[in-house]
């Protein structure tokens, strides 16, 4: 008899273990990520390499995947603006830039190198707009505040 007593107990344990590996199936990364988010930063991070390796391509293909996946993500929006920006495809460069900076206004590695884009562009005043946010957002001593900086300096030297 106390077998069978025992046997809802039994079984309620049995359920919570599957519950437990089905929800750890889904989370294999151990950060409460589903497997799309976990496979976008997976993509994110491939894509990261590709650009130190300055492989604009594998860049572009991850960074596609990314934003097809997570359309608000604005980190994946500037890197794909950056890497679209090093191929001269400053059309679709500025749109993501724009959305990244929708997304997060205070991104400062969107100004920075939206900043940088309109350099580019041979439009210095609206990349000392962006220096200016970055000022605001973070101070004159950040380093996207630098190298915009830096880069407005070398673009005045170099068209006088």
């Amino acid at each position: 008899m106390r077998l069978l007593d025992s046997m809802p107990a039994v079984v309620m344990a049995c359920s919570l273990t599957m519950i437990q590996m089905t929800a750890s199936a889904v989370d294999t990364s151990g950060s409460g990520s589903t497997y799309a988010e976990t496979e976008a930063k997976d993509s994110l991070a491939a894509a990261r390499g590709a650009i130190v390796r300055r492989n604009w391509n594998v860049a572009l293909r991850e960074l596609e995947s990314v934003v097809q996946r997570e359309p608000k993500n604005a980190d994946a929006h500037n890197l794909l603006a950056y890497s679209l920006r090093n191929t001269g495809n400053y059309k679709r460069a500025q749109t993501h830039y724009e959305e990244a900076l929708k997304l997060d206004p205070n991104h400062r590695g969107a100004h920075e190198y939206y900043g940088e884009l309109y350099l580019k562009l041979n439009q210095p005043d609206n990349a000392r707009k962006h220096l200016l946010e970055l000022e605001r957002i973070c101070g004159r001593n950040c380093p996207e505040y630098k190298d915009l900086e830096a880069a407005l300096a070398n673009y005045s030297k170099t068209k006088k």
